[in-house]
């Protein structure tokens, strides 16, 4: 377990703030998690109707705030909906700020889509759930041709990413499985798997699966691709409360049509547990949580109950 990078991900929900408060204490939590030695810290996008005090949809603006409040932590999109923007705009945007925080920028490139068909219309006239997967392959591969090619790009199109040369942003390729590696292979990404968007599908995954991941990729790059499991929880201290709550918050989730988000009832024995399980099952060293507590108080409280379970606070003298 010493060697386990852990980061957090933020939905930017709070139950008792407005949107400008959960702004600012989303940039508290994250000089929080920075301070307590996380890996990571992400903000996933997200176009919600039925949440009003939802402060952002799209994470691009307060980036490099949370980058520049921070010293050491990695700050990314989880991810950006890729179907919905120009990928010469999210390579323009995130090429930037990858020079401007250098080795710190995270771009993670989701598939996801609103809820509102209206919204997916406004951004893409041809946008539709039929329509969605060709249209994110078609811009994937537009942005890793621009980070990747600039000579040829230069010379034949007349385009240039500033700063030329300079440092690229890690691209993340977000999915629900394993699936989809050889993508992530052609486009030289590496690969978030989400547990708490496995709709319907095991928790478990093929080993050979990962491991042919790995040594295609070394193969292919020379390097081996950085994999997080993602998981969302609720925490507590025993249990059997963690599991009540878990329970009220799905059926309510049901009830008004919105995510139901797999959950994982925690306390932080267990949440090392299931850490543990990844690490040595299946050779994962790096996760990233999304705390599903109400309140800004309980998510720092946790945060720090859960840096000291993987030592991961510096001490103080």
């Amino acid at each position: 377990m010493e060697n386990i990078k852990i980061g957090l991900i933020d939905l930017g929900q709070r139950d008792d703030a407005t949107s400008i408060e959960i702004v600012e204490q989303m940039i508290e939590y994250a000089v929080e998690a920075d301070s307590a030695g996380f890996d990571k810290f992400w903000l996933a996008e997200h176009h919600y109707a039925h949440v009003k005090n939802h402060p952002y949809t799209n994470q691009d603006i307060l980036l490099p705030i949370l980058a520049g409040m921070t010293d050491q932590i990695k700050v990314g999109s989880a991810g950006v909906s890729l179907s919905l923007y120009s990928p010469y705009t999210v390579t323009c945007n995130y090429k930037l700020l990858a020079n401007l925080y250098p080795n710190r920028i995270d771009l993670g490139l989701s598939k996801g889509l609103p809820d509102s068909e209206k919204i997916a219309q406004l951004a893409h006239p041809e946008l539709t759930r039929k329509t969605n997967r060709e249209i994110f392959n078609n811009n994937l591969e537009v942005i890793s041709d621009l980070l990747e090619n600039e000579d040829d790009n230069l010379a034949n199109n007349q385009i240039l990413i500033p700063p030329y040369k300079g440092t690229k942003p890690a691209l993340w390729y977000l999915s629900t499985t394993f699936n989809s590696y050889k993508e992530a292979i052609k486009y030289k990404t590496n690969y978030c798997v989400s547990l708490f968007h496995n709709f319907g599908q095991s928790k478990e995954f093929d080993k050979e699966q990962i491991n042919a991941f790995k040594s295609e990729y070394f193969e292919a790059h020379g390097i081996y691709p950085k994999i997080v499991i993602s998981l969302a929880f609720y925490m507590a201290d025993t249990m059997e409360e963690a599991e009540t709550k878990v329970n009220e918050m799905t059926a309510y989730a049901r009830s008004i049509s919105a995510e139901a988000f797999i959950i994982e009832p925690v306390t932080t024995n267990r949440l090392q547990e299931i850490v543990q399980h990844y690490n040595e099952e299946y050779g994962l060293d790096e996760f990233v949580f999304y705390d599903v507590a109400g309140t800004h108080k309980e998510k720092l409280k946790n945060l720090h109950a859960i840096a000291e379970k993987f030592q991961m606070l510096t001490p103080v003298y």
